[in-house]
């Protein structure tokens, strides 16, 4: 075998390599990359169905710089293919569009909680800032990609503000808990069987909601989207 000259060998620590690219459940603070339009796949009796994609990164802690892996937020419906429908966006409950509920949470987290072309939020986001709470799950849907495998996951409500705290969340293989001393935005939070726990810290500062450019122009999504 030829061995390659020592200017360009690297010492591999195979003992230390991951086995998979999910992060430990725990709440990170994430930082927007870009959200990315795009169409859910159809056939074989299935409706193409537009979603937005968000490809986020943690900011903060240990784990900074690695990517969040979350899956998209489903918008259209059967009826609504695109949610051109003002109706699904203000009664989403009733359209089935449940999507649409966690994109707004996701909004609100992020500072983005406004009346706005999708295409503009999308634009405006890149850059922005939030907290997630992050679960692992096994997929056991059969028509997912993800079927039989473990993938990162956001609960319900578990899109947050920077400055919020998650002292009332408890999740199986973590904790995230208020210590004496702790305020909002002081978490400790603690791993078991998933590597070391994130050290205590205290999130930044909000992010300021003013300063978004541009008068909105009409569009289906103008009307009060409920968070």
């Amino acid at each position: 075998m030829d061995y390659l000259p020592d200017n360009e060998d690297v010492y591999v620590p195979g003992e230390e390599i991951p086995e998979s690219s999910i992060l430990p459940e725990n709440t990170y603070e994430f930082k927007v990359i870009e959200l990315l339009l795009v169409m859910s796949r159809g056939g074989e009796g299935k409706i193409a169905k537009r979603m937005v994609t968000p490809v986020l990164e943690v900011s903060a802690g240990p784990f900074e710089g690695s990517a969040l892996q979350i899956g998209p937020f489903v918008l259209g419906t059967d009826a609504d293919p695109y949610a051109r429908d003002p109706l699904t966006w203000t009664r989403p409950q009733a359209a089935k569009a449940f999507g649409i509920i966690r994109f707004g949470r996701f909004l609100k987290a992020i500072g983005l909680k406004q009346n706005a072309r999708l295409s503009e939020l999308c634009e405006w986001a890149a850059g922005k800032r939030g907290m997630v709470l992050v679960k692992v799950q096994t997929d056991n849907d059969p028509g997912s990609d993800y079927y039989g495998r473990e993938r990162n996951i956001v609960p319900d409500n578990g899109w947050l503000a920077r400055g919020e705290h998650a002292a009332t969340w408890t999740m199986p293989g973590s904790a995230v808990q208020e210590t004496p001393g702790n305020g909002p935005g002081q978490l400790v939070a603690s791993s078991v069987g998933h590597g070391p726990p994130v050290p205590q810290q205290r999130a930044a500062r909000s992010i300021p909601r003013g300063g978004i450019p541009g008068p909105v122009q009409e569009s289906a999504s103008d009307d009060q989207i409920p968070f």
